[in-house]
């Protein structure tokens, strides 16, 4: 039986090596919960944000060190005009490296409660950006940050910005007013550019793409899809909350960042905007030098084809717009509402050809109606062609058809100042059949009514129902 190995105690350098990693580990486990160089860390804060951004930095409380890191509460910005943000709490985390260079920096960031006033703090973010700093971004973490921006609200629920080296993460959940917004994506600091790979959002419940590149010159492309119009009625004033439709659509940018070049195309398909369905609706767009072209643009507007194109200058005092279009049969009862037309008009036009200017409040253009039909009151016209010319104040027409049954050629103005518009025109009948005068006159005696004649007349007065004076030739 062989003899059984005694057992030998532990030699005195491992129970040493134990004893100092459990002492390591108790003290360095202290070292992270007590509080010591706040009130360093709090000056050097101070005078760096002093220099850097002009702005005083009040704090109600500090606690924690360099190694565990510092909360701050109460955390606020101020100039002599007042004050620029607050936070209810502050996290900051030294990077270890710049601890040992002597050189402390932080290495994460979390701020929670804060409250940003955008257009006060616009002079803080351009000190920031022009500030020279060698500092790297830290990791970042924003949690229930509110932020006033004019007439919007951006309320940032959680953003994340994780850094590993040169590259960052985002992960973002915020919502501008009542719009929910998603941000995620991985992207790479190369010098003064940003390179953004593999970018996604969601627009309410829509979702895109974006890529390229970001620094003094801009290079990005995107594309979304699924973005609903009554989605975007608390952002923008463009759109109602009766409006609907749904959105896809490319993006790029590119240039200088001061003064970059768009362009891209949108579609819309089951869309309403002001009481106008439209279907199948396309634009081709480009925007550079402050002015927007939309080079095609077409689509099913109120049941009808139409096809365009659009201009606006940005760059004027006042708004400039220019557009162009061309529809095909267009029938009066889907335009009743959005146009006010009268309810006992009908009518119906073959193509409409259509050019506008806007400068301002002051609206002028053309239109010119081909293969027009229609019926108001107890008139009726065929084959009409009709050339308008309208502003903000007046309507003007000449055109000819076929009214009784006879050759008409008519011109005139139609005042829409007021509450009842006023019709000043005159109207050249050929070969009348005189029979049909009862029509237009019903108290005329029909008796010796025959044959054909030419009248001439003049309509004054309320457009619903004008004053007639005129000859028969």
């Amino acid at each position: 039986m062989a003899a059984q190995e005694e057992k030998r105690p532990p030699s005195r350098t491992v129970l040493m090596l134990v004893v100092v990693t459990l002492l390591g580990l108790g003290l360095g486990g202290s070292l992270l919960t007590v509080d010591f160089g706040g009130a360093f860390f709090l000056d050097r804060l101070r005078a760096e944000v002093q220099q850097t951004l002009g702005c005083t930095v009040d704090v109600e409380d500090i606690s924690g060190n360099p190694l565990g890191g510092f909360a701050l509460r109460g955390f606020s910005l101020s100039r002599k005009d007042g004050p620029l943000l607050r936070a209810e709490s502050v996290r900051v985390q030294l990077d270890p490296y710049s601890l040992l260079q002597g050189a402390p920096a932080p290495g994460f960031l979390e701020l929670c409660g804060l409250t940003l006033d955008g257009p006060r703090s616009m002079p803080l973010l351009r000190s920031l950006d022009a500030a020279p700093s060698t500092t790297p971004l830290p990791s970042l973490r924003l949690l229930e940050i509110s932020i006033s921006l004019d007439h919007h609200k951006l309320t940032v629920d959680r953003l994340n910005l994780e850094r590993r080296g040169e590259v960052f993460n985002l992960e973002a959940s915020l919502a501008l007013n009542t719009l929910p917004l998603e941000l995620r994506g991985t992207f790479d600091l190369q010098g003064e550019r940003v390179v953004l790979d593999d970018g996604t959002f969601r627009i309410g419940e829509g979702e895109g793409t974006l890529r390229g590149s970001l620094g003094t010159s801009l290079d990005l492309a995107g594309a979304w899809n699924g973005v609903r119009m009554e989605d975007l009625a608390s952002v923008t004033s463009s759109v109602t909350s009766e409006d609907r439709g749904t959105s896809a659509g490319r993006f790029r940018a590119w240039g200088l960042l001061e003064n970059p070049s768009l362009s891209g195309d949108l579609s819309v398909d089951q869309g309403v905007f002001r009481g106008v369905s439209l279907d199948h609706g396309f634009a081709a767009w480009r925007f550079a030098s402050s002015r927007l072209r939309v080079e095609e643009a077409r689509g099913i507007l109120n049941g009808a084809p139409w096809r365009g194109t659009l201009s606006v200058d940005f760059s004027r005092p006042s708004l400039w717009v220019e557009g162009r279009g061309v529809g095909q049969e267009l029938d009066e009862a889907p335009w009743r509402t959005t146009l006010s037309l009268p309810p006992s008009l009908r009518g119906h036009a073959a193509q409409v050809d259509l050019f506008f200017q806007l400068r301002g409040e002051a609206l002028e253009g053309r239109a010119f109606f081909q293969g027009l039909s229609a019926e108001f009151e107890t008139w009726a016209l065929s084959e009409g062609r009709v050339l308008t010319s309208f502003s903000s104040e007046k309507l003007s027409f000449q055109g000819s058809g076929r009214w009784l049954g006879a050759p008409l050629r008519a011109s005139g103005d139609v005042i829409t100042l007021g509450d009842t518009p006023r019709l000043n025109a005159s109207v050249t009948l050929s070969q009348l059949p005189l029979e049909r005068l009862k029509e237009l006159f019903p108290d005329l005696r029909q008796e010796g009514l025959e044959g054909k004649a030419q009248l001439r007349a003049t309509l004054r007065g309320s457009l619903r129902a004008p004053e007639i004076l005129g000859n028969v030739d």
